[in-house]
């Protein structure tokens, strides 16, 4: 059954009306550590030790990779003085040591790209989504 986000996907599977969810770590993290759910695999695509004794999917689907990210976006047009004074501040607030513990506590690694790179990574994942997309054979309807 799809759901309207994770959200209440992993609700489902706490009431027991669903018997599984794949859903980004910081939407679960809590409920695993509390026992409400049981973790059986991650969707990175090797071991990670924010994911400690939790097997990647990748060990019996060779291949499956299903990473997620996050960035910041601008309009386009938007000075460079502005996106470096941004980009600098995230910097210095992902190094503070409360935000690595926050993030670490929902498996979630802290990885600064340049934009460049960044953009390469969106490029990708779109190139990546839209295969899946159409080797499902879905539609926008």
């Amino acid at each position: 059954m799809p759901y309207k986000g994770g959200g209440p996907s992993v609700a489902a599977v706490i009431s027991g009306e669903s018997h599984w969810t794949l859903t980004p770590a910081p939407a679960v993290m809590s409920h695993i550590g509390s026992g409400r759910l049981r973790a059986i695999g991650h969707s990175l695509p090797k071991p990670t030790p924010l994911l400690a004794n939790i097997p990647p999917i990748a060990e019996t689907l060779p291949g499956f990779d299903y990473s997620g990210w996050q960035g910041f976006f601008f309009p386009k047009g938007t000075p460079k003085a502005i996106t470096d004074k941004m980009r600098a501040a995230v910097i210095k607030a992902m190094e503070r040591p409360e935000v690595k513990k926050g993030m670490d506590a929902q498996a979630t690694a802290i990885v600064i790209r340049g934009p460049a790179e960044f953009h390469k990574v969106v490029e990708d994942s779109a190139v990546k989504n839209a295969k899946l997309v159409k080797s499902l054979g879905l539609t926008a309807d």
